[in-house]
Order: structure tokens, then sequence, then C-alpha cells
């Protein structure tokens, strides 16, 4: 299993024969998060071969606005790839449902992504 640790943020990924998952745990409070999420994420899109990708964000505990522009990059290069992904949130928690109301949005136009409120 790969991680990624910035401050408070987690961000794990496990692979397997058909699916790679990232799971995004803690909290993402940097002023620039994208820095380190950015090509770690590259990384991870590269390695899972075309493979299916969920991206999981039901155990984030919060995160701040800065964090959404890696997560918006993120889709667009999933879909530029052609990589049939999930994006998972926790509607029941408000502030989840807020934020990703408008990358539920942004994924009506792009084809290969779906946002899913569980």
């Amino acid at each position: 299993m790969k991680k990624l640790e910035q401050g408070d943020l987690t961000i794990t990924v496990e692979h397997d024969r058909d699916e790679t998952k990232v799971t995004w745990l803690g909290t993402s409070s940097a002023r620039e998060p994208s820095k380190s999420i950015d090509p770690f994420l590259d990384n991870v899109i590269n390695e899972s071969d075309s493979q299916a990708l969920t991206v999981d964000f039901r155990q984030l505990e919060y995160m701040n606005s800065s964090t959404v522009k890696p997560i918006i990059r993120m889709m667009k290069v999933l879909n530029e790839h052609k990589m049939r992904s999930t994006v998972v949130y926790d509607k029941s928690q408000r502030w989840q449902h807020i934020s990703f109301k408008a990358l539920k949005s942004l994924s009506e136009v792009l084809e290969f992504i779906d946002v899913d409120g569980r």
C-alpha cells in the first residue's frame, strides 16, 4: 500500500487486480496542498494502468477550499485518461454534501467520472 501524509491528511492507495482505491483520511488544511497531492495522484493514475479507480472521501473529516483544486485536477486527468472512476463522499455530512455537490456538477460534463454520495 502506498500513502501520502501531509500534516493531518493521509491518502492511501490500494491496488488489486481490477481496481485501484484511493482513500482520503483526516483533515486537509494546507495552504498549497497541490504541491504534494498533484504529483502523488499523477503517480497513482499512471500506476493504475487504466483500471477502474475509486476515490473515497467518506473518512475525510475536513478540507479547506484549497483542497478542491487538486481534486478537480485529478478528476480532469482521470477523464483525459478515460479511466472509469467513482468519487465517493458521505452525503450525511453536511460539509461534504455541500462541497461535493459542486464536484457532482462538474462530473456531468466528464464522461468517465461519477460522483456518488453514500
